[in-house]
């Protein structure tokens, strides 16, 4: 018990112990809360670049896919009318070789 200089109770023992709890409660919410807040940012950062990625690959498979399955209109005209020869049955690089 803790008393004034009059000896009244201040605050019970009881009380005490409840109100270091509080603060050590207090404590370890503020570090973990710190925490969260780091990984948050660390997930954050991580999905900008998993976004990045997805947007490169996209990209790079439009180059991919345009490169090897269109045939640009200037040889399709060069190539046989009603022939054989679509978009994606020959490699462009083949392709421009005809």
């Amino acid at each position: 018990e803790y008393v004034d200089e009059k000896g009244q109770i201040i605050i019970d023992e009881e009380e005490f112990l409840l109100i270091m709890k509080l603060k050590d409660l207090k404590k370890e919410y503020r570090s973990d809360y710190a925490e969260l807040q780091d990984l948050k940012a660390e997930i954050q950062y991580c999905q900008h670049l998993v976004d990045q990625c997805r947007n490169k690959l996209v990209s790079e498979f439009e180059i991919w896919y345009n490169e090897s399955f269109l045939i640009p209109k200037d040889v399709q005209d060069t190539l046989k009318p009603g022939g054989n020869i679509r978009p994606g049955m020959i490699p462009i690089n083949r392709v421009m070789c005809l």
